[in-house]
């Protein structure tokens, strides 16, 4: 399992980015391979100016704290995008 920010893209004068979990298995007999994977959104960090919400996909509020645990550095990240 990989934990990773997403490109921080800029709609209007507001900022997003999406904090993912990704991961990819990979299994094989003599006769075949099989790979599956998935992605899903963990936490959506959304800035205005030098205002910062983040939250689960469900609307569940994540604080700084809990954001620097899950992804070191994303939230600084965030503020200084461009």
């Amino acid at each position: 399992m990989t934990v990773s920010l997403e490109k921080i893209i800029k709609v209007g004068s507001y900022w997003v980015a999406m904090i993912s979990e990704r991961k990819i298995t990979a299994e094989h007999t003599n006769e075949a391979v099989f790979v599956s994977g998935y992605k899903q959104p963990l936490v959506i960090l959304l800035r205005h100016g030098t205002a910062m919400a983040a939250f689960a996909p469900e609307g569940i509020p994540v604080t700084r704290e809990e954001l620097e645990t899950l992804c070191p550095g994303a939230w600084d990240a965030a503020m200084k995008a461009e």
